[in-house]
């Protein structure tokens, strides 16, 4: 569970678009404490996301920056980021 805070860039609004940036803060539960070579150590994690977007009409197109870890509760602590890009269609 990781709540997201989004800040929409208003000074650059459009009639068709808005810009936008979201952090969000949280935590997760995963199955595997381990994911390729990389030892989670916990399947308790704490997930940070930071997110930069373009709302147009009905689509949203984003990068996303997500990183996950035990936050040194447990050893070892190697985490894992993941790095997105992707779009959303709202109909």
């Amino acid at each position: 569970y990781s709540p997201v805070f989004k800040l929409l860039l208003t000074r650059y609004n459009h009639e068709k678009y808005q810009p936008y940036i979201d952090l969000g803060i949280g935590i997760a539960l995963v199955s595997d404490t381990k994911i390729d070579n990389r030892n989670l150590s916990s399947a308790f994690l704490f997930e940070d996301r930071i997110s930069a977007g373009l709302t147009y009409d009905v689509w949203d197109f984003y990068i996303r920056y997500m990183h996950y870890s035990n936050a040194g509760l447990q050893t070892p602590n190697e985490g894992i980021d993941i790095y997105l890009l992707g779009f959303n269609y709202t109909f």
